[in-house]
């Protein structure tokens, strides 16, 4: 049996979880994260599947936080659950990750540390 804790804490997060993914990708769309010489390369495909790995990990972050003993030791881990998707799209487009994006989020994954 589920407990209704855990099962309201996995639905609020993956909701959440899909409204950032949405919005990764509408980012990802505008390709603004490509440097000069980038600029030339060919348009990715549609990455709607950003959105759904997005609500796949933060669900994920969600189940293990509600049925941890101690939740607040999965919070670290919530930093790439958000940007994971968003940074493996930039990653198969360019074959680099921003440091504009990896910087804030090693830096708080390190806080929430």
């Amino acid at each position: 049996m589920i407990n209704p804790v855990t099962l309201s804490l996995t639905v609020a997060g993956a909701a959440a979880a899909y409204g950032a993914g949405v919005a990764a990708r509408r980012n990802l769309d505008r390709l603004g994260y490509r440097l000069d010489d980038e600029l030339n390369r060919p348009t990715p495909a549609p990455r709607r599947w950003v959105e759904w790995v997005t609500v796949a990990a933060v669900a994920t972050v969600a189940v293990a936080a509600a049925t941890a003993p101690q939740p607040l030791l999965v919070l670290p881990i919530l930093p790439a659950a958000l940007t994971g998707a968003w940074l493996a799209a930039v990653d198969l487009d360019v074959n680099r990750l921003p440091n504009r994006v990896t910087g804030p989020v090693a830096a708080t994954t390190l806080a929430a540390w």
